[in-house]
């Protein structure tokens, strides 16, 4: 209890002297510090968790904590800027990645061109994928240094491969078949896509993110961008292709299109016609 009470400024305080008040505005402190809304969850939910042993114990008989509502609208300024790549952008990264760090580029142009996150990108392996469908299954995510058996959303979701992609991962494929071979291993298939070096278990890709992507963007002459930009840089692309959006919401796994729509509405490219304007030559087209 005393470990999870140090979070808080109300350690070696009588429990039942703690409001509710308080509560909230060191929680509110914390989404100012910058920590994301899930964390400040966590620690809601863990100083809860003594709260609640107190009522058990029946010290106080209502948790300070419950009810505590952390959305506002300075969560729409701590949201990171969305910041995707641009088409000669793009090309730029993957000829300087395919030039400079090809080692590494089978992971940038899955990630540009299929929308998966970082950690499902790294948590493939060869079983899931299908080069005859040309489909990718996502079925696991790769979060603080550990395999979960589910996505983000906790659904697992078919997501295309672009020709390029594929055979990317075909060559990709071969290639660790014949190292495979040659370290007498035998057969791959179900290793993962992007091993470890020293584990048996996905790179980890905080490593990768500062010993590789970000000296890859310095090597293209590009901004600094996250490796979640990448994801949108895919939405941004499908979005200027004039894709269905929710088709666009299916390949990236959110759980709704309204999701999609509010994150990437802005991105929409703007049409001189309304749609309202079709309507003409059906209601009355003599009309003046």
């Amino acid at each position: 209890k005393k470990r999870h009470l140090k979070l808080a400024p109300f350690y070696n305080r009588p429990v039942n002297e703690i409001t509710k008040g308080e509560v909230k505005r060191f929680l509110r402190s914390k989404l100012t510090k910058g920590l994301a809304t899930s964390t400040v969850t966590h620690i809601k939910n863990a100083i809860g968790g003594i709260f609640n042993e107190a009522i058990d114990d029946e010290i106080i008989t209502t948790n300070p904590a419950h009810g505590i509502r952390l959305g506002s609208k300075k969560d729409d300024l701590r949201k990171p800027k969305i910041e995707p790549l641009q088409v000669d952008e793009i090309k730029m990264l993957l000829d300087t990645c395919q030039a400079e760090k090809p080692q590494d580029y089978p992971l940038v142009l899955l990630l540009i061109s299929s929308g998966l996150r970082i950690g499902e990108g790294i948590a493939l392996q060869w079983r899931d994928i299908d080069f005859d469908d040309r489909t990718i299954q996502v079925r696991r995510n790769f979060v603080r240094n550990r395999i979960e058996d589910s996505t983000k959303n906790g659904k697992e979701r078919r997501v295309d491969m672009t020709e390029q992609l594929a055979a990317c991962l075909r060559s990709l494929k071969k290639e660790r078949a014949a190292e495979a071979l040659k370290g007498g291993q035998g057969n791959i298939n179900n290793n993962w896509l992007f091993p470890s070096a020293t584990v048996d278990k996905p790179i980890d890709y905080a490593s990768w993110r500062r010993r590789h992507f970000y000296p890859l963007l310095k090597s293209a002459e590009l901004r600094k961008v996250r490796i979640h930009d990448l994801r949108h840089t895919y939405a941004s692309a499908m979005l200027s292709a004039g894709c269905d959006l929710f088709y666009i919401s299916r390949q990236l796994g959110h759980h709704s299109i309204k999701v999609t729509a509010d994150v990437y509405g802005h991105l929409l490219p703007s049409k001189k016609e309304k749609p309202v304007d079709k309507l003409a030559d059906l209601l009355h087209p003599s009309a003046p």
